[in-house]
C-alpha cells in the first residue's frame, strides 16, 4: 500500500481579526472626509487598538487635527475636540516616521515630490465612531 501527500496551495498567514461593520464603516468615512476636506493621506489602517492615519506631511496632519476637532465642538463632544487637539491625558497619539520611496521601476532616485517624513495620527478604538459620526453631522 502506498501512501501520497499532496500539498494543497494554501497561506500561512493567520486571519486578521475582523471588525465590526459599524467601525469599518466609521473608519471609511473618516478616510474620505480627511480627504475631501484637503489632507494628503498616505494610508489608513485599522489596529487592534483603533485606526492609524498616516499623512504625508505636517501640514496635512494639523489640517485632519483642526477638522477632527471642530467637527466634534460642533457636535457638543469638547472632550473629544480635547483628545483629538493632543490635550489631556487620553490625547491622541502623534508620531514621525520616515518615508520609503520606490519610484515607477522600483528606483527611489525616480520618484518625483517626496516628503522624508509620514506624520501619523493614532485613533483609539473608543473614538472612531464618535468622530466619523461628528464629521458626518
Amino acid at each position: 500500500m502506498s501512501v501520497t501527500t499532496t500539498r494543497t496551495a494554501g497561506s500561512t498567514r493567520v486571519p486578521a481579526q475582523r471588525r465590526a461593520p459599524r467601525q469599518q464603516a466609521a473608519v471609511a468615512a473618516l478616510d474620505a472626509a480627511l480627504q475631501e476636506s484637503g489632507c494628503i493621506l498616505v494610508s489608513t489602517s485599522v489596529v487592534e487598538t483603533g485606526c492609524t492615519i498616516a499623512f504625508y506631511d505636517a501640514r496635512s496632519l494639523g489640517r485632519a487635527v483642526d477638522v477632527l476637532a471642530d467637527a466634534a465642538t460642533r457636535a457638543g463632544d469638547d472632550q473629544l475636540a480635547a483628545r483629538a487637539r493632543q490635550r489631556g491625558s487620553a490625547a491622541w497619539k502623534v508620531t514621525a516616521r520616515p518615508q520609503t520611496w520606490a519610484g515607477a521601476a522600483g528606483d527611489p532616485d525616480a520618484c518625483d515630490n517626496r516628503s522624508a517624513t509620514t506624520w501619523h495620527l493614532d485613533i483609539p478604538a473608543a473614538d472612531i465612531v464618535p468622530s466619523a459620526a461628528a464629521l458626518l453631522a
